[in-house]
């Protein structure tokens, strides 16, 4: 069955204490409302696994059409608010080389990164 024309993925991986984020297609603000609620859903579900002092997000944006730097706001902003958390990095996955997007990093908010490839992605996070 193909995938659906747009979309996303929130995944919690226990063993490698990580949220991993996927999204695909042109959305609308209707559907990044959605994403918005369901990932408070999936934050509140990692907020329940009180025994992890430390954890990540991936996220892949390879199949993103939607302006990137709208959900990437979003999501930011949530993953900001889980950081008393202990949400440490978040690698960012993305099509194209070049100069990431700007980010607005607060004090002692997670230490954010881009890649092209999850290989890369995954080997830093997993680095501590």
């Amino acid at each position: 069955m193909p995938e659906p024309i747009k979309g996303f993925e929130l995944a919690l991986n226990i063993r490698e204490k990580m949220l991993r984020i996927r999204a695909w297609g042109v959305w609308d603000t209707e559907f990044g409302k959605k994403y918005d609620l369901a990932l408070r859903d999936k934050i509140m579900e990692l907020s329940a696994q009180a025994h992890w002092q430390i954890w990540y997000v991936l996220v892949d944006f390879t199949g993103f059409s939607t302006p990137v730097a709208e959900v990437q706001r979003m999501t930011e902003h949530l993953l900001t608010t889980a950081n008393p958390l202990g949400l440490k990095k978040i690698a960012y996955i993305r099509n194209s080389p070049g100069p990431p997007l700007p980010l607005k990093r607060a004090r002692d908010s997670p230490i954010p990164s881009f890649f092209e490839s999850k290989d890369e992605a995954i080997q830093w996070l997993m680095a501590g």
